[in-house]
């Protein structure tokens, strides 16, 4: 069963910060361990960073996911941009510079 909890417009770098505090706090209400609350929290606030730098402005959607007895935290990003051409070429690869382009999604992967 999925259940929406919240959604938020993302638009600029405040509601990166809001994405990133309200991913911290669902987690932690579903339980989480405080190492996956931040690794959720940061993963989540990587991909709205690039909405907001590269297409300007999508949202987030948190949903509840239950599943045999356990609780899920979903966190879906979307926005209307041209998309990455070359994101599995992103996602695959073994090598990469922290700082240079690609690295927020890179990180936000596992």
């Amino acid at each position: 069963m999925q259940r929406v909890i919240l959604k938020i417009n993302i638009n600029n770098e405040l509601d990166v910060v809001l994405a990133y505090k309200r991913a911290m706090q669902l987690s932690e209400r579903l339980g989480m361990q405080q190492a996956n609350q931040t690794k959720f929290a940061t993963a989540v606030s990587e991909i709205c960073r690039n909405v907001v730098e590269h297409v300007g402005s999508g949202s987030i959607q948190f949903n509840m996911l239950e599943d045999g007895g356990f609780n899920y935290l979903e966190a879906i990003v979307s926005d209307r941009g041209r998309g990455i051409g070359n994101l599995e070429w992103i996602l695959n690869r073994q090598n990469f510079l922290p700082g240079n382009r690609g690295t927020g999604i890179q990180n936000s992967k596992s």
